[in-house]
């Protein structure tokens, strides 16, 4: 049954087909139980499969919608020009244009029409199968990716060739060319260009770039878990801890688990580096400060204590409930060699450069009981520079700021080092270790 000019123009033996509007079903010749509803405007704007010429069992409502010629079935396109390029695929188009350049991508549902400033939803897609898009502009420009889900204004928009992400929200994953992330909620993983990342929580990972393998988990509905994470990798927020703020700073670090409470405020934090020790691993955990040691350097008076004041030790992470303290470990990147000092009986020395050589034992006795500070008084292990080291490390009480760090050694850093980079860090387990 054709109502209009030049319905099912063309047919010859297909039956079961209904075309209103003009050349609705025009050039269909076999094909059988179509419904076509739209007619023909402009050049731009044709009959409803117009040049459709033997599939079946397709609906196409709108002007152009399942417009090219091919013999694809089973196509339902709702929408001024949705599914328009379809030959071959096997779709769901609800919306003008969606999936407008589809040709024989198979299994693609989109639901989402041009705006008239934001492509159609899987706009762009020609050979990419089992995606599935509801929004405007939810992945638009995606050609080739297969098995996408996303949900949501422009979410996963400028995907082309990822496959295998689910981005659901507002802008979620919107600059995403990659594959293997799931992100959910507004505006969650926004700039990340990377692959498996798992965000959830509004704005989680939002300003995330290039950095893989990172789950941020939270939010507080201004900021996400993550939400200032650059390039850094196989990193692990749970709670809304953003990368920067209550004077920790951990953008664009890499191999991190930090938890924090409902104020971003990090409870627990490890870190793990693969560099320091030559075939080993070491964990940080409840990092405190990590930056320069200002005070502590080649201007610092031997056998004197030094205040680094950058390093606040009033961090109740530092103590145990009856006030003493925990543990305490301090590194540095450009001396030699690394020292560790515990609250305990040990404390560990690693050879981490060519140029450092030690004798004897690697434990050696910490002198002190812990509620002033530790010392480690070693003459049996030798720095080239030094025939007897002795270096000091305590906390002590500096009016007007509290407790901080303060460093007594025999020999200062070298000059051209300068002031060196520590990291101070506190925990309850032991995991340092080669």
């Amino acid at each position: 049954m054709g109502i209009g000019p030049f319905t099912l123009y063309s047919g010859t033996t297909g039956i079961g087909n209904a075309a209103m509007g003009k050349n609705a079903l025009y050039s269909n010749t076999t094909g059988a139980g179509n419904v076509a509803i739209g007619s023909y405007t402009t050049s731009n704007y044709r009959g409803a499969m117009e040049l459709h010429d033997g599939g079946s069992h397709n609906v196409a409502i709108g002007s152009g919608a399942l417009l090219a010629a091919g013999s694809a079935s089973y196509n339902t396109a709702v929408g001024t020009n949705a599914g328009q390029d379809n030959n071959t695929g096997t779709i769901t188009a609800v919306g003008a244009f969606a999936l407008g350049d589809n040709t024989s991508g198979t299994s693609n549902v989109a639901v989402g029409g041009f705006d008239g400033s934001t492509v159609a939803a899987l706009r762009l897609n020609t050979t990419g199968g089992s995606n599935t898009a509801v929004g405007v502009g939810a992945f638009g420009y995606n050609e080739g990716g297969n098995y996408n889900t996303g949900m949501g204004y422009q979410a996963g928009l400028n995907n082309v060739s990822g496959v295998r992400n689910t981005l659901i929200g507002y802008r979620a994953g919107r600059d995403l060319n990659n594959s293997y992330n799931v992100m959910l909620g507004y505006e969650a993983g926004r700039t990340t260009t990377s692959s498996g990342n798992t965000f959830i929580g509004t704005y989680a990972g939002f300003a995330a770039t290039t950095g893989g393998n990172n789950t941020y988990v939270g939010s507080n509905g201004n900021f996400g878990s993550g939400h200032y994470m650059g390039s850094g990798s196989s990193n692990t927020f749970i709670g809304r801890y953003n990368g920067n703020e209550h004077g920790v700073d951990f953008r664009n670090e890499s191999n991190l688990f930090i938890a924090s409470d409902g104020n971003g405020q990090p409870s627990h934090m490890s870190q793990r580096y693969d560099t320091f020790v030559t075939g080993g691993r070491r964990y940080w955990e409840n990092v405190i400060y990590e930056g320069a040691a200002t005070g502590w350097d080649s201007s610092a008076s031997t056998n004197t204590w030094v205040t680094v004041s950058a390093v606040n030790m009033n961090d109740g992470a530092l103590f145990q409930l009856d006030g003493t303290v925990i543990k305490i470990l301090v590194a540095t990147s450009n001396l030699n060699p690394t020292y560790g000092y515990y609250s305990h009986s040990t404390a560990e020395f690693f050879n981490i450069s060519s140029n450092t050589a030690y004798t004897g034992s690697t434990t050696a006795t910490s002198m002190g009981d812990g509620s002033n500070g530790f010392e480690l008084n070693v003459t049996s292990q030798c720095h080239t520079a030094t025939s007897g080291l002795i270096f000091r490390m305590r906390i002590a009480n500096v009016s007007g700021v509290g407790k901080r760090l303060q460093i007594n050694s025999n020999i200062a850093p070298s000059s051209s080092a300068g002031a060196p980079t520590i990291k101070v860090s506190a925990t309850t387990y032991d995991l340092f270790y080669a």
